[in-house]
């Protein structure tokens, strides 16, 4: 199983103000970029396992600069030792000029940026500075990593109480500007935010079967939208490849703050309670399957008594373990549990049994 070390070189600071966030005010207004002690101790160290992926986040991961960046590079070559691994970077794609597109397609990094729809509900909450939106610079830094030879730009649709109810247009401007489909994501309850940006649950049951039926009917291999495909696989007898859809989906995932703080998640970023230490004083392989680590990813896997009978169990996971916390009790049973019954039910009734053939 391949590991994900979720990193946040630069914390949670960002140049983009989206209400909806859920950092909320754990972004820092100040930038602190991750040291070059840390970073060549993250990475001497990230290779205990043959297979890794490091996922550079935020936050807006570009504020830590190229020359950070291009050390990245440098040390991955020099410790890797012939040991497999990714790069892929969550970017708001607003900073990207031609050097930032050369570099990241020159040296193969997965990319992925974020577009909630058309430019009107794209702007809505996707804010510079509290001001104007952010869509026209996406776009062009968009277009300088396509000018250079990016093959394929991923792309996250927040699903908020805005736009919940035009899954058509949201499908459509997507499929149009992208052709290689997208992850929508809904708001969810923070402890800051409450309920203010969460789509209801009516609307959202709503919202992904009219998007499923869009994505299906396309019948377009090459249009991904993770949530159906991995539906599909699990009629098929496999597993679903998203983290919040497997019972033990935290344990292979890791999340690094630029302090050089380790946590089971980056979700859970700065929280006491998913705290697992720091790799200035332990190796982080130490840290990642120590006895404290390996209770608190054990706790992610308790999940309420409902969901242990529920027909659904396989598809679910019962949920996001960050979610479910964010509740008061990480046994809570999720939130959107009754959305997601909703959704599995059309799908299988619309495609039917498909482990047989």
């Amino acid at each position: 199983m391949r590991r994900s070390l979720i990193i946040t070189p630069a914390g949670l600071s960002c140049n983009l103000s989206c209400d909806y966030c859920y950092n909320g005010s754990r972004k820092k207004e100040k930038l602190a970029v991750m040291e070059n002690e840390i970073l060549e101790k993250l990475i001497s160290k990230a290779f205990f396992e043959n297979n890794t992926r490091f996922v550079w986040h935020g936050g807006e991961p570009l504020l830590a600069g190229k020359s950070f960046f291009e050390k990245i590079i440098s040390l991955q070559r020099q410790y890797s030792r012939g040991r497999h691994f990714v790069n892929g970077i969550q970017t708001n794609c607003t900073l990207i000029d031609d050097e930032w597109a050369e570099f990241l397609v020159k040296n193969d990094f997965f990319i992925s940026t974020s577009i909630d729809g058309d430019e009107k509900m794209h702007n809505f909450h996707r804010k510079i500075n509290n001001q104007c939106g952010s869509y026209k610079n996406v776009m062009s830094g968009v277009k300088k990593l396509l000018d250079y030879g990016c093959k394929r730009v991923g792309v996250v649709s927040v699903i908020s109480s805005n736009n919940v109810e035009y899954p058509e247009k949201i499908f459509q401007e997507v499929v149009r500007v992208w052709k290689t489909g997208f992850e929508p994501n809904p708001c969810f309850e923070t402890k800051e935010m409450g309920l203010r940006f969460m789509p209801s649950l009516d609307k959202q049951i709503y919202f992904f079967k009219k998007l499923f039926d869009l994505w299906w009917n396309e019948d377009n291999p090459e249009l991904h939208i993770r949530l159906f495909k991995d539906v599909i696989r699990v009629l098929m007898g496999l597993n679903p490849t998203d983290c919040t859809y497997k019972i033990d989906g935290c344990r292979h995932i890791t999340g690094i703050d630029e302090k050089g703080d380790v946590y089971t998640c980056s979700r859970f970023l700065k929280e006491k309670d998913a705290y697992l230490g720091n790799i200035l004083e332990k190796d982080l392989n130490k840290i990642i399957y120590s006895e404290k680590a390996q209770k608190i990813y054990d706790l992610t896997c308790r999940l309420n008594k409902e969901c242990m009978s529920c027909k659904w169990l396989k598809f679910c996971g019962g949920g996001c373990a960050y979610q479910r916390w964010l509740t008061g009790d990480i046994e809570s049973k999720y939130y959107a549990c009754e959305m997601r019954k909703e959704l599995f039910s059309h799908i299988t009734e619309k495609i039917g049994p498909l482990e047989s053939a």
